[in-house]
């Protein structure tokens, strides 16, 4: 065998060995891709139906949802949540040491969830956390630490839903294109009440002869960001303020039904009240950001300028 023909086996082998270990390494760097994407929900626009605990998330058209089919939700909490979803990823897996004392505690403490779009079960994970690290695992497989990058959230708080937390507090919500009626009562003094009503190309006051459209639409601006600081489970408190004349009652109307309402107002020791009469519930606001509503139709009039 000549000189000649023994570097070129020796050429090949190298190249055969270098084919290998490119094999090798992509295989490590595609598993490792995929260990990484393993609780990424790539399409959040796909699901229909979260199962987060005992708790039911379901999809209610383009962007609204039910949470345990009674409250509808907040929409920062599910937009949140969907995101999380769409970006968790897996700094690590549990090392071998701490695997059995991280699998009890997903026996103790572990959020079962599961994913479904139309055509079924789309991802399923256990999850828990502590103060520090958040765990997710797939049933039957060794758990990881996940975390969102770009993100400092606590993921075990997020998945721990409280009701009372989840739910939209915007009880008067509409926007300037879809709004079609607002009447402002004020019982006691019946003389600053109004209505707001859609009048073929823009909005009329009543009693406003000549009007301020940047008033008016600033004022029913202010309802697409106006929410209630929580909803008060207290019959006692509710039954109470029924029986006492409201100082301003707030009737919306909108295009979108399910937004109609009609909020009874009343004054308490640093906080005002309200009656919502579509849930029939106590509901607390802050003062500093209700009173902007609380306005007669003076707030609607034009001033001339002086000359």
């Amino acid at each position: 065998m000549t000189s000649k023909i023994k570097i070129l086996i020796i050429i090949n082998i190298l190249l055969l060995a270098g084919v290998f270990l490119s094999l090798i390494q992509t295989e490590e760097q595609s598993s490792v891709q995929v260990e990484g994407q393993l609780f990424v929900v790539n399409d959040t626009a796909h699901i229909q139906r979260i199962e987060v605990g005992t708790h039911e998330l379901t999809r209610q058209g383009d962007q609204n949802w039910k949470l345990n089919g009674r409250y509808t939700v907040a929409p920062q909490a599910i937009q949140t949540l969907l995101t999380v979803m769409q970006n968790m990823e897996v700094k690590r897996p549990v090392t071998e040491e701490n695997i059995s004392g991280v699998n009890q505690e997903f026996n103790k403490k572990g959020i079962n969830v599961k994913v479904f779009g139309a055509e079924g079960v789309m991802k399923r994970y256990s999850l828990y956390g502590d103060s520090v690290n958040t765990y997710a695992k797939v049933p039957g497989e060794a758990p990881y630490l996940v975390y969102v990058p770009g993100y400092f959230i606590n993921l075990d708080k997020l998945y721990r839903i409280n009701e009372r937390e989840w739910r939209d507090k915007r009880v008067l919500y509409t926007t300037f294109r879809t709004m079609k009626n607002l009447q402002v009562d004020y019982p006691v003094s019946p003389d600053k009440s109004f209505q707001i009503a859609f009048d073929s190309s823009f909005y009329k006051v009543s009693g406003v002869q000549k009007l301020d459209s940047a008033a008016v639409y600033n004022y029913i601006s202010m309802f697409g960001n106006l929410a209630a600081n929580d909803y008060l489970e207290n019959t006692s408190l509710r039954d109470s303020l029924a029986k006492q004349v409201p100082f301003c009652v707030i009737t919306m109307k909108d295009l979108y039904e399910k937004r109609n309402n009609t909020v009874r107002f009343y004054p308490g020791p640093q906080v005002v009240y309200g009656l919502s009469e579509n849930t029939k519930e106590v509901v607390l606001f802050d003062p500093r950001r209700i009173q902007t509503a609380f306005v007669s139709r003076e707030a609607f009039m034009r001033k001339e300028k002086s000359k």
